[in-house]
């Protein structure tokens, strides 16, 4: 998502609202989509925009805020100025608010112990806040542990499904995941009941963490020390799960977190708004956050690998600082849980990164980039299936020599029909000489009209709008000729058509024509070709991969491919001599052993090949045979 807000434009709209032209406009660090401005004039402002043009967190936001204002005396939130729309660059309207600037400092983590009563006060006042006006206009928060516990493992399963379309398979890393998960399950049955008694809800922060806390510079009787900020992901929910997620999020000690939690208590007493039942429910929730914040942190990762969430910064960039936190996060999980998970020490970071990769990359750092691929490898490796996914995920077009020479046969038989020329012999072999022509067979029709030249018939080809699209289901692609899907069509067990195919692309000639085809048609575009020749049907700069497989693995799919039943010691004979009567490795062809991993798996290593030196993942776990 581009920035189309200027701070030009943020001072026009902090004009409107003070009537005074800003000294400064000063961008502070964004989040999210949100970005946050200081307006420096008469009186200081905060200007927060949200750059999604559909986004709804400033109305959050903005609703937090106005409930605060009057349900907490003193405010625990600024004073909120204006609501509104502004027009980007783009001219698209984007919502903001402005409130008062706060002059002081965000808490940082680790949480020192000197702001911990602090800390316990504000969101005592936060969490004992009446604000019965924003039911039904905020979200709702989980109030059972166990809910809270099952959208935690449902965070899991989609980081580990992104990672398995990513070709990186289950490793240490998502087993350990896996074991602290169920681990913690028998922890949450039992603790889950303290949840089911009746508790009232209550305007929990959301995303509360230290930096969304500002220290006062001045104080006065009439305002708290602290000041809460960033309501944008405010709910209505358990403040067990609120002061969870923040002590968690500022990595306090006990004698810190004792400090707030007295605090914290004491304050609601004060106010008339005890709950007997908070401590029991906290430590049960901070022993979940432990493992809930870095799974929901790898769950974002995958949003923004997929493209669900938007982010203004380079997605590239963002991923790889999302990944550093996560790994930390995991390495603090572990060892914080490490008796329920029977770890019998404690875990660091680096420890963390050699167990696997947290996600792949490959596909976009290389977006944009132009390759010409050649696919070659050993009988029933699955270089369709291979072929496919490196031709989707860089964004290039697909052929697979088999579907394009039988694609010339149709092409054939149809013109000459058209020519009322009789069909060619399936065997024909290509002339010799000056004609140039496909077949040297009595042309036989009417007039005695001349066979199609090479040339004439790859032209014929794209003519008839053939093209090829790479699916991620068998047989994973899909052929469009005159208008009509043909793909089933390429795959029936027509014996002259496959016999004819194989002569037409045996033919020097066809394959020279059909290289200068796809260089005429697709100048400056990706390619990737799979098959036999298909090294000498791409132009310069051709990089070449030959697949390798699990002896096994090959006869299991040469077995499901064939029709009729074979005996195993059948099916082992064939793939021999089709392993004899298979070309060489071409001449410097990147070597891929597949082994018996999956496609996508294979579709990684080649991307690996492809990145710059100084891209290429570091060694780990991922590219191991599966455990």
């Amino acid at each position: 998502m581009k920035q189309a807000v200027t701070t030009d434009i943020v001072a026009g709209a902090a004009q409107t609202i003070t009537g005074e032209a800003p000294s400064a406009v000063v961008e502070l660090l964004p989040r999210g989509t949100l970005r946050s401005f200081r307006v420096d004039a008469k009186t200081p402002l905060t200007i927060r925009v949200d750059e999604d043009p559909a986004g709804r967190r400033v109305d959050v936001e903005a609703r937090a805020f106005v409930a605060l204002l009057t349900a907490t005396d003193p405010p625990v939130v600024p004073t909120l100025r204006t609501r509104h729309v502004l027009f980007g660059k783009d001219g698209i309207e984007r919502r903001f608010l402005a409130y008062d600037w706060v002059d002081g400092k965000t808490l940082e983590a680790p949480l020192p112990k000197s702001h911990a009563k602090d800390v316990g006060v504000l969101f005592s006042r936060l969490h004992g806040a009446r604000v019965l006006d924003l039911w039904g206009r905020l979200p709702e928060g989980p109030m059972s542990l166990m809910d809270t516990y099952r959208k935690t493992v449902e965070e899991l399963r989609s980081w580990v499904a992104l990672r398995e379309q990513d070709g990186l398979g289950h490793d240490l890393l998502t087993l350990s995941l896996s074991d602290m998960q169920r681990s913690l399950r028998q922890a949450i049955v039992a603790q889950d009941n303290a949840f089911r008694t009746a508790r009232r809800r209550v305007l929990c922060h959301g995303a509360a963490e230290p930096a969304y806390i500002v220290a006062r510079t001045d104080r006065s009787p009439l305002t708290l020390p602290l000041c809460l900020v960033g309501l944008d992901r405010a709910v209505l929910g358990d403040a067990a799960f609120d002061l969870a997620r923040f002590t968690v999020a500022a990595d306090m000690d006990d004698d810190a977190e004792d400090d707030l939690l007295h605090a914290y208590v004491d304050g609601l007493a004060a106010i008339d708004r005890a709950d007997p039942r908070f401590v029991t429910r906290y430590f049960a929730c901070r022993t979940l956050e432990l493992l809930a914040r870095p799974i929901a942190r790898l769950e974002r990762i995958a949003r923004i690998k997929r493209g669900t969430e938007a982010v203004l910064d380079d997605p590239i960039t963002v991923l790889e600082s999302e990944s550093e936190a996560a790994a930390s996060d995991i390495a603090r999980a572990m060892t914080a849980l490490r008796d329920l998970s029977g770890r019998a020490r404690a875990t660091t970071t680096a420890e963390v990164k050699a167990m696997g990769r947290i996600v792949a990359l490959e596909d976009m750092v290389l977006a944009g980039r132009t390759f010409r691929l050649a696919l070659t490898g050993e009988p029933y490796t699955g270089k369709t299936e291979v072929g496919a996914l490196v031709a989707r995920r860089l964004g290039h077009r697909f052929f697979g020599t088999g579907a394009v020479s039988r694609a010339l046969a149709i092409v054939e038989r149809r013109e000459r029909q058209q020519r009322g020329q009789r069909e060619l012999p399936a065997n024909a072999t290509g002339a010799a000489g000056a004609s140039g022509a496909v077949s040297s067979a009595a042309g036989g029709g009417a007039g005695g009209s001349k066979e199609l030249s090479p040339r004439a018939l790859v032209k014929a080809l794209f003519e008839r709008g053939f093209t090829t699209e790479p699916l991620t289901e068998p047989p994973f692609y899909r052929v469009s000729l005159d208008g009509e899907d043909i793909t089933e069509r390429l795959r029936e067990p027509d014996a002259d058509l496959t016999v004819r195919a194989g002569t037409l692309l045996d033919d020097e000639s066809v394959r020279q024509a059909l290289k200068d085809e796809l260089e005429r048609r697709y100048v400056g575009e990706g390619l990737v070709v799979e098959g036999l020749y298909a090294e000498s049907l791409l132009g310069s700069r051709v990089k070449a991969f030959h697949l390798t497989g699990d002896v096994g693995v090959r006869r299991a799919r040469l077995m499901a491919h064939r029709a009729d039943s074979l005996s195993e010691p059948d099916v082992a004979a064939l793939l021999a001599r089709l392993d004899a009567e298979a070309p060489g490795v071409p001449r410097e062809a990147i070597s891929v052993d597949v082994g018996s991993r999956p496609a996508a798996a294979a579709a990684l290593a080649v991307l690996v090949h492809l990145l710059p030196a100084s891209r290429r993942p570091a060694p780990d776990l991922s590219n191991r045979a599966p455990l």
